[in-house]
């Protein structure tokens, strides 16, 4: 495997999608990155113990990473913007790289705590990252879908990426142990922190065809497709099925599956074939 001194951080998102198929997309071409989930959503300790700070700043530094990529959403940017200060203070010279609907909806105000952002689904444009990164934010300069801090050169402008559209060409999340690391309760893990979990949630499609206004759909929508493009998209009943198979035989205490699409069930036809297959596998 490929060691860039990649490693994406989820903050009180335990659960977290981005991290374990970003991972994947990632580990499919070679590069390896490390996952580091500090703090559940719903922790004994909030917003966290210093103990829990010298942890995930020895890990950082035992591990040499060099690229802290990870996906924010607004709710978690406080929680983020006191950790930021005291990451660059402790370890000089790391490199901050924040995606998810915070970066991509308020790009400006995340740039003031990462030195580049990922505008949008990030699948391709990690991996693009991964593939040209050196070490320095300069090597990134020019890739769709990321946007740099005015202190480093770059193109003139950033261009957007679109939207992923085959779903069914991503590898499975990575649920397993390997390269995975859990803060909570001022101790480390090295193992996945859903183990023993009875419920997973997992996505069948991306988007929603709504326009609420109290929404960030809405938004996003804009922002994410570009011209030509659906922003809902679908992955097949037999790659969901797959994924599914995957996490049965991994999670042996597994009772329940969350569908947590925006919104699931907009196929009729999609929803006859599933539940035709479902039951018998």
């Amino acid at each position: 495997m490929i060691d860039k001194g990649i490693a994406f951080l989820s903050i009180y998102d335990s659960e977290s999608y981005a991290l374990r198929i970003l991972a994947a997309v990632l580990k499919q071409k070679g590069y390896l990155s490390h996952q580091i989930y500090f703090k559940r959503l719903h922790t004994p300790e909030f917003p966290y113990t210093q103990k829990e700070v010298d942890i995930l700043i020895n890990l950082l530094t035992k591990l040499r990473v060099k690229l802290l990529a990870l996906s924010l959403r607004s709710s978690s940017l406080k929680s983020f913007s006191l950790l930021e200060p005291i990451i660059r203070q402790r370890i000089p010279g790391i490199q901050i790289l924040m995606g998810g609907t915070h970066a991509t909806l308020v790009p400006d105000d995340a740039l003031s705590y990462a030195d580049a952002i990922c505008i949008g689904d990030g699948e391709d444009t990690m991996l693009e990252v991964a593939q040209k990164y050196e070490g320095n934010l300069a090597s990134l300069s020019g890739i769709k879908g990321i946007r740099l801090s005015d202190s480093y050169p770059q193109d003139a402008g950033p261009s957007l990426r679109g939207a992923f559209e085959d779903l069914d060409s991503l590898p499975i999340e990575i649920y397993e142990d390997e390269d995975k690391y859990f803060i909570e309760e001022n101790t480390i893990s090295q193992n996945e922190p859903l183990t023993g979990s009875s419920s997973i949630e997992v996505f069948a499609s991306r988007g929603c065809p709504r326009q609420c206004t109290f929404c960030s759909n809405s938004i996003l929508n804009g922002i994410i497709t570009l011209k030509g493009q659906k922003y809902v998209r679908t992955r097949g009943v037999r790659s969901t099925i797959d994924n599914l198979l995957y996490l049965k035989k991994r999670f042996k205490n597994l009772r329940r599956v969350i569908f947590a699409d925006e919104v699931f069930g907009l196929d009729k036809e999609w929803v006859k074939e599933f539940c035709q297959i479902y039951p018998k596998e």
